[in-house]
């Protein structure tokens, strides 16, 4: 349940930037591969750090555009702003968000422009909390 609290979170926010940047569609974990650009796509992993009272995930954050690395690097600083340290408390789970990467991954098709912002999301369940 707390994970797809979180995703659902992290879709609200993302959703909040696309039509100010001009996103086309985002997606969990895999793109349609007719997606129209620039698009985003992101992921959760779980990482086990031995505390009982949280869960951490890293949160990976791709933007893919067509041949145009300023409108990636646009998306990829609002993505920042909008997560950078920044607590977004839920209905049942605390999540908080700190930067850890951003930077350019190289794509197999040379027109295609990718970002990718990572953050490490630490998130507390308010049932256990």
């Amino acid at each position: 349940m707390r994970t797809n609290e979180l995703r659902a979170a992290i879709m609200t926010k993302l959703n909040s930037i696309k039509t100010e940047q001009g996103i086309s569609s985002i997606w969990y974990q895999i793109a349609d591969e007719n997606a129209m650009y620039p698009h985003i796509v992101f992921d959760l992993s779980s990482a086990d750090i031995g505390d009982m009272t949280r869960n951490d995930y890293t949160l990976d954050i791709e933007v893919f555009t067509y041949k145009d690395m300023a409108k990636a690097e646009d998306i990829a600083d609002a993505i920042e702003d909008l997560f950078s340290y920044v607590n977004a408390p839920q209905t049942g789970i605390l999540p908080t968000f700190y930067p850890e990467i951003r930077t350019e991954v190289e794509d197999p098709d040379k027109n295609i422009t990718r970002q990718l912002v990572r953050m490490t999301c630490q998130l507390y369940d308010r049932a256990t909390s």
